[in-house]
């Protein structure tokens, strides 16, 4: 599943600590105040020809300060953008690919920020 091979990804770049401390899948809780998400969403339809499969996925990244949310969503984007001919859990990525740099979201009613990045993908069927 393309969130838990992200997810790891990140942990093993040292970009988050773990998943459930300050990353989570599919879902962005309440606390803590500072901490990632990673968002699966649809992509092109699979190539039957292939065998590949074009997802994308979405960082969120939240912090008490607009600028420490923008590092880390650009150090995600970094570290993550232009991963080729990479496995991840058990799947072959042809290539991972930032859509663009971080998006300002904003804050929340507890002043957090939030900034995005949006990732297209190109691996194989899981």
């Amino acid at each position: 599943m393309i969130m838990t091979d992200v997810a790891a990804k990140i942990v093993a770049l040292g970009l988050c600590t773990a998943v459930g401390t300050d990353l989570f899948k599919g879902q962005m809780p309440d606390a803590p105040d500072v901490c990632v998400g990673v968002h699966a969403y649809g992509g092109a339809a699979p190539d039957d020809v292939t065998g590949c499969e074009y997802p994308k996925f979405q960082l969120q990244v939240r912090s008490t300060s607009p600028e420490t949310a923008y590092a880390k969503a650009y150090g995600l984007m970094k570290g993550l953008h232009s991963l080729r001919s990479v496995t991840l859990g058990t799947t072959l990525y042809h290539c991972i690919t930032a859509d663009s740099d971080p998006i300002p979201i904003g804050a929340d009613g507890r002043g957090r920020w939030t900034y995005t990045v949006n990732f297209s993908v190109y691996k194989e069927m899981d």
